[in-house]
């Protein structure tokens, strides 16, 4: 993802529609694409790709990709700031496209800020007080009758106020898999970590995420003066604790490719 005009490009997000909603939503509306606050309105579209601030072009590894679908809507959403009405922008999308079969690579937000469920806060709801620094903790327990999986890459993200975020797993015999750390988040500097080596998870491996969160007048990112009540939101003064993960079905040798 190229932004074309980085002063009102916050994010963007890229999906794909199998199910040709995306298309009616379109048409509904005169002008080119269509709004809609939180994803592209597509229960079922599946993220393929991003750009926040700090990203770089991003390559997989030999043999490896995103699949796509035949017949299916690739599908941009941008997310722009208050203010950007009448300013211009033409972000662009470049694919790199196979000419041989590929290992597919799948991208989700494995550990969220939601409230409940598996992947979801064991603490919520994501909510801090003005004044106050608050520890919040997801998990996610990979079934046991799921396959074996390889973990590619991780991509942390949260807002403003986040100070720290980790991730880590804990294997059926209590072995310790450290996945990320970054013990001073700068929103300015987002990025996809790939592994030296694919990290392999068996079933019945727990992941877990820690992120905590400083409301304090001390937070140099901190974007209320005097500081407010911050929880969970799109905008940028609110606050997310997301965990990506790009991952494929484990195969025998992944243990040793770089």
């Amino acid at each position: 993802v190229i932004p074309g005009n980085p002063s009102i490009v916050h994010h963007v997000l890229i999906y794909e529609d199998t199910t040709g909603v995306s298309t009616t939503k379109d048409a509904q509306t005169p002008e080119p694409g269509y709004l809609n606050f939180g994803g592209i309105g597509v229960a079922s579209a599946k993220l393929i790709g991003a750009w926040v601030p700090g990203s770089k072009p991003q390559f997989y590894p030999p043999n490896i990709g995103v699949k796509l679908h035949k017949n299916a809507k690739v599908v941009m959403q941008i997310h722009y700031p208050a203010g950007s009405l009448s300013k211009k922008d033409s972000t662009t999308l470049r694919l790199r496209f196979s000419n041989s079969p590929l290992r597919e690579i799948s991208l989700a937000p494995i550990l969220r800020y939601a409230n409940s469920g598996n992947g979801g806060l064991l603490n919520g709801p994501l909510s801090i007080e003005a004044d106050e620094v608050k520890t919040f903790y997801n998990q996610y327990t990979l079934a046991n009758n799921y396959p074996k999986i390889s973990l590619v890459l991780t991509a942390p993200h949260m807002h403003l106020i986040g100070r720290s975020i980790m991730a880590f797993a804990v294997t059926p015999t209590n072995d310790t898999i450290p996945i990320v750390k970054i013990p001073e988040w700068d929103f300015r500097w987002q990025m996809s970590y790939y592994f030296q080596k694919p990290v392999v998870i068996p079933p019945g491996t727990k992941l877990f995420g820690k992120a905590t969160y400083d409301n304090t007048a001390t937070n140099p990112f901190q974007p209320n003066n005097p500081p407010k009540k911050v929880t969970a939101g799109e905008a940028t003064t609110d606050e997310m604790f997301l965990v990506y993960f790009g991952y494929m079905l484990y195969q025998n040798g992944d243990e040793d490719m770089v």
